[in-house]
Parts: structure tokens; C-alpha cells; sequence
């Protein structure tokens, strides 16, 4: 069987294949356009779909299943919009986590800025789910309020977002106002969060107060957090109005450490609360904001659970991987194979890398361990960015490994940042 996935929202378009319960071969948009994020590509025009096709050698109609993210442009699957099965954003985060992992049961935690927007009730911002062979059944969710639009009509929107009880856009927020920003168009913009969860460790706890009092923790891992008509947002914009030099940047350190601290209070709550419901030591976690590795070493090192899978296409791009595997083992019935799958290699990607001059590095033959080649370029086709599996496991589980400040020995379950993903 082979299933097609469809990632991404209004940015980060991408496809992805899955034969066999493998991924075949997968894709971003920005890969093939050269624009970061694709922002103000084409989608009508989207070309990561057409590069799987042609790179496994396939036509669509010899695809059996489509699933595309409902917070996905209309325009990126009006081709064949007829065959196409929408899923909730949540949905395909939480399966992009899950379905390639290799628990056979596991809770599954996602984590973004906005999702899909659900009548009555907001916008998904966090969802508690468990996973069973190829069921995920959600259990608990946090839904933002007072969520924007384009400003245009409610028909246009496709991605409710800047909501209230929102950890992406509280994020997103203190990014922007300490200058991360790497895209700004009216309204909506998009910032370089890796770099302010990078920033922090130079901060202090200066609004760490300031910050705490508009989050609320709530029952069944849920959380309140708010940001507008007067809440925190208006003490982020303005926190360093008329600050320059080294002033300016200890205060913009001093917003990144808040920020990160409440980001990790409100993670860990919705963490602990989920093992204690589920009583399951393994966990899956999606969504923008596990981009944030600090969290996710927080996770692996303060809660019980062992294990953590984490996908490091966390944000909307792994929506793609999640689609086509919720295409291929829900719509299409196909079991899951058990154990943990390799890192696999894009088609026609050579797995050795290859120094500037276009050679690969040498080994000293007095040495066995490879040695990292500090500049490097890849030859073949463009591949799948990062790899698509990272799972990590505590130190045997023990309380003292949890409660040490020292970062855990396996690194895998931290996912790239933002600002290391190019």
C-alpha cells in the first residue's frame, strides 16, 4: 500500500510517502523553492507532492490513500481535493510522533501555537492523547480563545492563531520583542524561536513573577494562560521600550529565561499529569514547540517517564509524516511493525559526507572514531530535514538521573531548534 501525507499550514508545505510502513521518501517545499519556511510560495503550484511521486517513480493514481492537515492551504491538494481525507492538525502531529515510533503503546503530548479550530470552543493549543497499536485517542486538550484571522473574512482562515492559553505564541511573542524575527507581513510574522530558548541560560529570573501570574494550571493537565486585552502580551511588547546596548540585551535574556520557565512549568504539569492517567512510562511528543529541546530534556530528566520518541519535523513540515502514516495504517488497516526503524537517507543521498572541496573527509588510519567534518556540503537530491525518527532513554529510569541538573548522556530525543534546522 502506498499512502501520501500533506503537511504544513499557511508555511513549512511538505509531502511525504509511506510504503510498507516505511517512508519512502519525503520532502519540504523550501527545499525545491529555495524560500525558507516556503513562505509566499505557490501552493497551487506545490511541488514537494510531485518530487515524491517522481522520485518513487509512481503516478498518483496508483497512490491508494491521501491525508492532507486541515489547516493546510485548500490550494496545496485542489488537484485532487476529491480523494483527499482532512485530519485534525493535532491529529497529524500526534501520528507523525506515534505511528513511527517504536512503542506499541505509548502517551503521546503535542504542543504547537495553533491547531485546528473546533467550533464552540477555540483553538487546539495542547492535546493529551493515547496511542495503541494504530489507535490515538485523545484525553484531555487546551483550546485558545480570542484567536485571530486575517482579518478578512472567517472562510479565509485556515490557521486560527495568536490565541490566549497559548505556549507557541507566548513564545512566538518574546521572540519577536527581542528582535527574533525572520518574517514579518502585516500581522502575521514568524520568529527565530531556537535562538531565544538559546538565549535564556544568559538571563535571570528578573519577570519570572511578572510572567507566573498570568498562567493558571489547571485539572487533567490543562492550563489558562493570558496574553491578551491585558494580559501578558502588552508586558512583552513593551518590556524593552527605550533600552539599547547591553542593557537591551540583559533584559531581552531576562524575557528569554521567563518565557522558557513558564514554557517548562506548563509542559511538565501536562507531562506528570499524563503519566499519572495513562500509567505509561513512554512517551511521544509533537508539535512546534518540542522544537524546544531544553523542555524536552526537561521532560526525560523530571518526570517518570523512560522513554521519550520525540519528531524532530515536530513542526508543521512533520505534519506530512503523520499524515501518510495515518493514511496508511488507520485508513488503509495495515498493522504497525514492532522495534525501532533506522535513520533512513533521502533517495539518491549518499550517506557519507563530503567536504567543501567535494571529497570525502579522511580517517586517520591511527584512529577508529570518525571524525566530524566542520564544513561540509551533501551530494544527490534533497532529503527529508532532520532525520525522522530520535527516541531517548533515562538513566535506567532512576530518580537521581531525573532530578540532575546535568543534561541526560542521550541526546537524541532533543529535536534541532529553529535557528539550527538550516
Amino acid at each position: 500500500m502506498l499512502a501520501l501525507g500533506l503537511g504544513g499550514s499557511n508555511h513549512d508545505f511538505s509531502a511525504c510517502l509511506v510504503e510498507n510502513g516505511e517512508i519512502a521518501v519525503g520532502i519540504e517545499e523550501e527545499r525545491l523553492t529555495r524560500r525558507k519556511y516556503a513562505v509566499n510560495v505557490n501552493s497551487l503550484a506545490n511541488q514537494c507532492w510531485r518530487y515524491c511521486l517522481t522520485t518513487k517513480g509512481v503516478r498518483l493514481a496508483e497512490v491508494d490513500a491521501i491525508v492532507a492537515d486541515d489547516t493546510l492551504l485548500p490550494s496545496c491538494y485542489f488537484p485532487f481535493r476529491s480523494r483527499t481525507t482532512l485530519i485534525h492538525h493535532h491529529m497529524a502531529h500526534a501520528a507523525s510522533a506515534f505511528l513511527p515510533s517504536p512503542f506499541p503503546e505509548a502517551a503521546v503530548l503535542v504542543v504547537d501555537g495553533a491547531g485546528s479550530l473546533f467550533e464552540g470552543q477555540g483553538v487546539e493549543t495542547m492535546t493529551m492523547s493515547v496511542g495503541n497499536g494504530t489507535e490515538i485517542t485523545e484525553i484531555s486538550k487546551v483550546y485558545g480563545t480570542n484567536w485571530s484571522t486575517d482579518g478578512l473574512r472567517e472562510t479565509r482562515v485556515y490557521q486560527a492563531g495568536d490565541s490566549d492559553h497559548s505556549l507557541g505564541f507566548m513564545y512566538k511573542a518574546v521572540s519577536r520583542a527581542i528582535g527574533f524575527t525572520l518574517y514579518e507581513e502585516g500581522p502575521w510574522y514568524l520568529t527565530e524561536d531556537g535562538k531565544t530558548m538559546g538565549l535564556a541560560p544568559y538571563g535571570t529570573d528578573r519577570y519570572r513573577a511578572e510572567f507566573r501570574r498570568h498562567l493558571d494550571l489547571l485539572p487533567e493537565g490543562r492550563f489558562e494562560l493570558h496574553l491578551k486585552d491585558g494580559g501578558l502580551l502588552h508586558f512583552v511588547e513593551h518590556a524593552l521600550d527605550g533600552l539599547e546596548g547591553d542593557e537591551r540585551f540583559a533584559r531581552g535574556a531576562d524575557l528569554a529565561w521567563a518565557a522558557q520557565d513558564l514554557l517548562e512549568t506548563a509542559v511538565l504539569h501536562a507531562a506528570d499529569w499524563l503519566h499519572r492517567e495513562t500509567g505509561l512510562t513512554r512517551l511521544c511528543l509533537a508539535g512546534g514547540v518540542v522544537l524546544n529541546s531544553v523542555a524536552n530534556g526537561k521532560i526525560l530528566r523530571n518526570t517518570p517517564f523512560t522513554d521519550v520518541f520525540a519528531q524532530p519535523a515536530a513542526g508543521d513540515n512533520g505534519c506530512a509524516v503523520g499524515c501518510a502514516y495515518y493514511g496508511y495504517h488507520v485508513l488503509g488497516e495495515q498493522p504497525r511493525p514492532r522495534g525501532p526503524k533506522a535513520p533512513r537517507t533521502a533517495p539518491g543521498r549518499s550517506a557519507t559526507p563530503t567536504s567543501a572541496a567535494g571529497t570525502a573527509p579522511r580517517r586517520s588510519s591511527a584512529r577508529s572514531t570518525p571524525r566530524v567534518c566542520p564544513t561540509g556540503v551533501w551530494s544527490g537530491r534533497p532529503g527529508w530535514p532532520p532525520a525522522c525518527c530520535r527516541r531517548a532513554r533515562s538513566s535506567a529510569g532512576s530518580p537521581e538521573a531525573r532530578s540532575s541538573d546535568r543534561a541526560p548522556s542521550a541526546t537524541a530525543a532533543s529535536s534541532p531548534t529553529p535557528a539550527a534546522r538550516r
